[in-house]
């Protein structure tokens, strides 16, 4: 009984994150967005049946604090979109996906009135939160069956490019490649969430605040490689311009993929070519 009590909530928990994604995506291409996410929760299911530790790990946390078991589930699809994106092989995948959803797992350790907080946190609160990183690298360093990468991504998703992050300020090539792409996807889904205390912000908006470290300096090609996964799920979109007008997004460029050629009332825009003009919002 207790065994299917804990698959439903992690059901419950799947199907609250299929919601959350769909809710911050555009409606006009949402069902090519929930088929990919479809198939990449899949794998997540899949990966957490075979290596029991983690739904163990999951269900645990969310009885602590279920939000950030959503948010773990968000956090482990956003970092294999981004994997996929950069050609990661399947074993590779399955360690990615691993150390993504026990990314957070050393919150468990943190007080729940203060992961529950409603309000900005104190300095002293936050600096309680910050343990986390370490605390989830006590818990799975040395525990059989978890990749020894998914201990490192714990204690490192909050290290930056420019070593402004914690625990350790580590920076570039010090930081494990998987923590690079966990950082991006944490970030991301943080920001696109909705909290007691925040509304969630645009996707669009996000991604071009990657670009522009509002939110910290992060490893240039998982965040390039975000950018083009979400733009090219947003083929066929209406888009806003800066200058207010409206119209469909057409095609992206790798290389710079928040500059996409769009059709505004039958003509041709490719916004790379045109410095003073840039999307302002997806619908």
């Amino acid at each position: 009984m207790k065994e299917h009590a804990g698959l439903f909530a992690l059901v419950e928990t799947f199907d609250k994150v299929v919601d959350e994604i769909k809710a911050s995506m555009s409606r006009t291409t949402g069902q090519v967005i929930l088929d990919v996410i479809d198939q990449e929760l899949e794998s997540i299911k899949l990966l957490l049946i075979r290596i029991p530790l983690l739904g163990h790990y999951l269900l645990s946390l969310g009885r602590h604090d279920e939000y950030t078991a959503c948010h773990s589930i968000g956090v482990a699809l956003i970092s294999r979109l981004i994997g996929r994106s950069e050609g990661l092989g399947d074993i590779q995948m399955k360690e990615l996906t691993a150390g993504a959803v026990l990314h957070d797992i050393g919150k468990i350790r943190v007080p729940r009135e203060i992961l529950q907080k409603p309000g900005k946190l104190s300095k002293e609160e936050y600096e309680q939160i910050k343990f986390h990183a370490e605390f989830g690298f006590e818990m799975l360093q040395n525990i059989k069956g978890i990749p020894s990468s998914a201990a490192v991504v714990a204690l490192q998703h909050h290290e930056r490019e420019n070593g402004s992050g914690y625990p350790y300020g580590l920076s570039q090539h010090e930081i494990h490649p998987f923590s690079k792409i966990v950082a991006v996807a944490d970030v991301f889904h943080s920001m696109i969430s909705k909290r007691a205390y925040k509304d969630p912000l645009p996707f669009y908006h996000v991604l071009k605040g990657l670009s522009e470290n509002i939110y910290g300096t992060f490893e240039p090609q998982a965040v390039l490689h975000i950018q083009i996964t979400f733009m090219e799920m947003s083929i066929g979109s209406q888009v806003r311009l800066s200058n207010g007008h409206e119209g469909t997004l057409i095609e992206i460029h790798p290389d710079d993929p928040l500059y996409p050629l769009v059709e505004v009332c039958g003509e041709l825009i490719d916004l790379s070519q045109i410095k003073n003009l840039h999307v302002e919002r997806i619908f």
